[in-house]
């Protein structure tokens, strides 16, 4: 299950959609407002494309897209591994999504997450989670959901689409591995060839999309840092703890 809130400026008359929900939202501005649907569907991206297309809403640096996905599914070792994986594609995601990289509102893991994912040993530990995550696990208590919100405000409901696939795609991966093959794959990449054998392997017909100039040099940054999450000696609650001091 797929959830989605889209952000919108400039929508006085805003109208109603099919199994979509109206909220106000203090952080936008000039007639502001959000549209969310608990389960993205095909109407749903039609009726979606429908009303951008009827009311030509303005996109201001304060509006994005959050996805949000099912993890009452999941285990702390199925988050664990998420975490593993996505952080390897952060940067290639945050391209595809719209370069919102140095954006307060979505942090990317790889600028702050740096304790050892062996010492996460339970839920409690994703408690203290910024909201402003990009990948927000804070939502886990609230919704049951691992939160997406790193893409930019759009009006198009394909590029959406195939976001919204791109992680479905990476959750379904992350079901039928294991944390321990994560850990070994990882640490032991070290090549172009495999880059692109586990984007294929993951994101197969959206994996295309992933390609940029810098994926090389910026999958080898992010595989570095991954390594780092993995080998680290850091914990959580030290890293917590030497902050707040």
């Amino acid at each position: 299950m797929v959830g989605i809130e889209v952000e919108l400026e400039h929508m006085p008359y805003a109208p109603q959609i099919a199994k979509w929900v109206q909220h106000t939202d203090d952080s936008l501005k000039v007639d502001g407002i959000e549209y969310t649907i608990l389960t993205w569907h095909d109407h749903a991206k039609v009726n979606l494309q429908n009303l951008f297309n009827n009311t030509k809403p303005n996109i201001s640096t304060r509006c994005s897209v959050h996805v949000h996905i099912n993890a009452l599914d999941m285990t702390v070792e199925n988050i664990k591994t998420f975490l593993i994986y996505y952080m390897v594609f952060e940067k290639a995601l945050y391209n595809y999504s719209g370069k919102r990289w140095k954006n307060i509102f979505c942090v990317p893991l790889n600028t702050w997450f740096f304790y050892t994912l062996k010492n996460i040993t339970d839920f409690a530990h994703f408690k203290v989670w910024s909201k402003y995550a990009g990948l927000n696990l804070e939502t886990l208590f609230r919704h049951g959901t691992i939160e997406f919100r790193q893409m930019t405000g759009n009006t198009n409901a394909l590029y959406i689409n195939t976001w919204v696939n791109m992680i479905v795609d990476l959750k379904k991966y992350v079901m039928n591995t294991t944390y321990e093959e994560a850990v070994d794959k990882v640490l032991t990449m070290n090549s172009t060839s495999s880059y692109w054998d586990l984007v294929s392997d993951i994101f197969k017909t959206n994996a295309s999309a992933l390609m940029y100039n810098n994926f090389q040099k910026d999958m080898e940054n992010c595989i570095s840092h991954v390594k780092l999450a993995i080998t680290n000696i850091i914990s959580l609650n030290s890293f917590l703890i030497e902050e707040e001091n």
